[in-house]
């Protein structure tokens, strides 16, 4: 039985063993081959569920709709690496997040041929946030970019430099964690109204933000939380005393 098993053993060994002949691929070929995919996207959808590789691209082509060329290559499980001809595509699909694909969120982040597409984490996205209960005294872009803060990393608010003009008023683009419950909003102090709640409305998320655990990735409908208790149809929150 032993020598049965040496035997085997040998032969496993033996048929796995590595060619001493290597493929030397021409420097230039490889070079011209990593510029191509320089400046590339990586994106993923935040799912469950197993989803086909090939519907998956399908449905992130027609989603897109870029006007030139745009390359896809799957490059591991629900892991897809994009490239653009036209550079105002891919900053047109970056500005415009998120995005959503076969119902669920698609999370992207920079990608290049010198990276490990599985060392790549997905743990932020750029979502619009409008502000509820701005007091008069901050309307500005500055004191406006101090409040969205609180939700996350404030990169942007609109408008940049005048005032609001229309009843939508100022919103920030803002950075948010994906795996953790999104803000709701904070309180801050005013001049001369002592402090003041402002709520915070997350857009472009509806079908994949849960009003229940506010968090990212399946609707309210599908929350496995219970939901929250309800009077005379206003949530009951506890909000703290600040003022003590």
């Amino acid at each position: 039985m032993d020598s049965e098993i040496k035997q085997l053993t040998k032969a496993i060994t033996k048929s796995l063993k590595l060619p001493t002949t290597v493929m030397n691929i021409p420097e230039k070929l490889l070079k011209e081959s990593h510029e191509m995919w320089s400046g590339s996207l990586i994106v993923t959808l935040l799912k469950r569920e197993q989803i086909n590789g090939n519907q998956a691209m399908k449905a992130i082509r027609s989603t897109w709709r870029p006007r030139g060329r745009m390359d896809i290559l799957k490059r591991g499980n629900n892991l897809y690496v994009c490239r653009f001809d036209r550079n105002q595509d891919q900053e047109r699909i970056e500005d415009e997040q998120p995005w959503k694909v076969l119902g669920k969120l698609l999370l992207m982040q920079p990608f290049s041929a010198d990276m490990n597409p599985f060392d790549v984490r997905f743990n932020t996205i750029p979502i619009w946030v409008s502000l509820g209960g701005v007091a008069l005294e901050h309307h500005t872009p500055l004191i406006v970019e101090f409040i969205a803060g609180a939700a996350g990393e404030c990169i942007l608010v609109l408008p940049k430099e005048t005032l609001p003009r229309n009843v939508e008023g100022y919103k920030a683009r803002v950075v948010v964690k994906v795996f953790e419950p999104l803000i709701q909003g904070t309180a801050t102090t005013t001049g001369h109204q002592g402090i003041v709640w402002v709520n915070f409305t997350y857009h472009q998320v509806s079908g994949v933000y849960c009003h229940v655990c506010f968090h990212l990735g399946h609707d309210t409908s599908l929350c496995p939380l219970p939901p929250a208790e309800q009077l005379d149809n206003i949530l009951i929150l506890e909000y703290p005393n600040l003022e003590d």
